[in-house]
């Protein structure tokens, strides 16, 4: 069995941003595919504590995850680029060539609108300039575990490398209403 290169391109990033989120310390916000009215993007918090990935300082190795799941929302393929850094950027930078701006935007935005919520624990110092991440994917039917691995480059943290996701099957799925 033979997998496509725009299918495993497809999972190699779901499994990046999967891992991305697990990496900062279950905070927690919701995902909105939509924008809010009046033009801006809205925010829902889901945890208080961080509503926003402005509530991660740019200085905190989560930043990392938090800008990459800010430009797949926003289907900004660029702003998503700058955000690797090592054998990833050039890997990523060869498939949006390929897939073309109008191709990358949309493949980026199909991606962020399957995603309800990202989880994101609290970076692992690896040392001043490495960390590792994990970060939770929640989707409809399924969440996904991720370890990211950061790294600081000129003074931003990158997204170097990240492991494959696992797969959590949830008890109650995703919307799920609550019986009363």
């Amino acid at each position: 069995m033979t997998i496509s290169r725009p299918v495993l391109s497809r999972a190699f990033t779901v499994a990046i941003m999967a891992g991305i989120l697990w990496t900062f310390g279950y905070k927690r916000r919701a995902v909105p595919s939509e924008p809010a009215p009046g033009g801006g993007e809205s925010r829902e918090s889901v945890e208080s504590r961080s509503s926003t990935s402005d509530a991660v300082t740019e200085g905190a190795p989560e930043s990392a995850v938090w800008r990459m799941v800010d430009a797949a929302r926003a289907g900004d393929p660029a702003r998503y680029l700058e955000c690797y850094t090592g054998d990833l950027k050039p890997r990523i930078r060869k498939d949006f060539q390929e897939m073309g701006p109008v191709r990358s935007r949309d493949y980026l935005l199909d991606a962020h609108r399957q995603l309800k919520g990202v989880a994101v624990r609290s970076a692992q110092m690896r040392s001043a300039l490495e960390a590792q991440v994990p970060v939770e994917y929640v989707y409809e039917d399924r969440n996904e575990v991720q370890r990211v691995y950061v790294k600081k480059v000129d003074g931003l943290w990158k997204i170097d490398r990240v492991d494959g996701a696992e797969r959590i099957e949830t008890p109650v799925p995703y919307g799920t209403p609550v019986e009363r």
